[in-house]
């Protein structure tokens, strides 16, 4: 379990450096839901790994009852102390990949207010855009009235 622990707290260190450190201008962004989704990964691992500690746990609490009324030397009470140590580490790693979700979720909305704002400027250019052509009509709307009804009655003479 130990070496399997160092594993995943080594792999969340990558992650969380990454999450550090990623650029959020939109332009430059990496940052997506996958990084998200790789620490909720590891939080599910995590998860795992602490119910095999718990049983673990109750099963060497077992055997220690059933050594104790035949040998006096707790040799299981060692491991239930391995065991706690696991599982206190457990927690330190899952309190990491909580801090980094929640770094990798602020960016998340930062990247996507910024590409709002940057929608709502080009949308707003569009909006002036129209209101210019809708004056353009109008105004070929009212010469169009004054012409038409001129070049009618001259024709028709």
């Amino acid at each position: 379990m130990q070496w399997y622990l160092r594993a995943l707290g080594e792999q969340i260190e990558d992650q969380e450096d990454e999450a550090f450190t990623l650029d959020i201008a939109p332009s430059t962004s990496t940052l997506n839901f996958e990084a998200i989704r790789s620490f909720r990964h590891l939080d599910s691992t995590l998860i795992s790994a602490r119910a095999l500690c718990n049983n673990n746990l109750s099963i060497s609490n077992a055997l220690n009852t059933l050594q104790m009324a035949h040998d006096p030397i707790p040799f299981y009470s060692q491991q239930d102390q391995k065991i706690r140590g696991y599982l206190q580490g457990i927690g330190v790693l899952r309190g990491k990949i909580s801090n980094s979700i929640a770094i990798l979720s602020h960016g998340l909305d930062l990247k996507n207010g910024q590409m709002a704002a940057e929608l709502n400027e080009h949308l707003l250019s569009l909006t002036r855009n129209t209101v210019d052509d809708s004056l353009t009509v109008k105004i070929i709307t009212v010469v169009g009235l004054i012409y038409l009804p001129g070049d009618f009655v001259a024709v028709s003479w």
